[in-house]
């Protein structure tokens, strides 16, 4: 186990940074709340790469990285939230703000896998998100969008965090905060998640 003297501090006056990505060139990024991705570099210098929208209204929580070098952000809105693309300028668009023909609420994480499939994960339809704070709602979903489009891929999740797909694609894993546990999907080709019965639970008082 890593002591705290081993640990180094890296980046300066971020703003709730979350969803950290590492890169093969050292530059890291991180949402910023501040309403873009917060660009650390290999020297340690920070700058704010920031929408340049007229009103700040976006709160990126989860963040990822494309292909073409823009990122997808997760609004974790008071009471709305969507996935919406950022470029290098600072031009943002809308990516997703709905599934199945409702809106997205409040939205934690975007990922994309290995195979270019883009995850979303929504924590709670409750409003205000507060409310279900505890083991005994399970109302969180994940979103797919592959060829296909975009559908709810899985639900009744407890506080539904970040997830991430297995390098060998055969299994998602995802945080469940307030039920306290990572579980375990098997994942089909078609996108189809199964729940298994592998899931890591955490001591009362500890989440994940």
């Amino acid at each position: 186990m890593l002591s705290i003297d081993q640990l180094e501090f890296t980046g300066r006056e971020l703003s709730r940074p979350e969803c950290v990505l590492a890169t093969r060139s050292g530059h890291l990024y991180t949402a910023d709340a501040r309403g873009g991705v917060a660009v650390i570099y290999p020297d340690g210098r920070t700058c704010l790469l920031a929408h340049r929208t007229e009103s700040p209204w976006l709160i990126p929580n989860g963040i990822a990285l494309m292909p073409d070098g823009t990122f997808l952000l997760a609004h974790l809105g008071n009471t709305s939230g969507g996935v919406f693309q950022l470029d290098g300028h600072g031009a943002l668009k809308p990516f997703l703000e709905e599934v199945d023909g409702i809106p997205l609420p409040p939205t934690n994480f975007v990922g994309r896998d290995h195979k270019g499939n883009i995850w979303i994960t929504v924590s709670t339809r409750q409003h205000p998100r507060h409310q279900a704070a505890r083991a005994d709602v399970a109302d969180g979903f994940i979103v797919r969008i592959d060829e296909q489009g975009a559908r709810i891929a899985a639900e009744g999740l407890g506080y539904t965090n970040e997830c991430v797909v297995d390098p060998a694609g055969k299994h998602l894993f995802v945080n469940e905060t307030f039920a306290r546990r990572t579980s375990r999907f098997k994942l089909a080709e078609n996108g189809t998640l199964t729940r298994t019965r592998n899931r890591h639970g955490v001591r009362p008082g500890r989440f994940s």
